[in-house]
């Protein structure tokens, strides 16, 4: 019984070392061609994100879109964060809501 668990032990430390050593740091923004393209779309807010839901890079609409987010001195600018630890999402959510309907017009 105690060389199972110990053996278990072993692979759940190797597991964890690992998963530890294989993590990416997540990247801090985009590259310029990338940032020049968000740019180009000037109808239509644009924006990449990380799987973290990390903000990376945006244009002028997004910006202006997402400014409650941003305006979180917190970097990077995260929404996930946003709506689920800020009470300004709540304000932003029903907003969002109420733009719905007219767009479908």
């Amino acid at each position: 019984m105690r060389q199972a668990a110990a053996h278990l032990s072993d692979l759940a430390k190797a597991a964890s070392a690992g998963a530890l050593s294989r993590k990416r740091p997540a990247p801090k923004g985009v590259s310029p061609a990338i940032q020049q393209i968000l740019d180009a779309i000037t109808d239509a807010p644009a924006w990449v994100r990380n799987a973290r839901h990390d903000m990376l890079a945006a244009n002028r609409m997004a910006r202006a879109l997402y400014s409650p987010v941003l305006a979180d001195l917190r970097r990077p600018a995260n929404n996930a964060r946003f709506v689920y630890l800020d009470p300004a999402s709540q304000d932003f959510s029903t907003q969002k809501r109420g733009a719905i309907p007219r767009t479908r017009r």
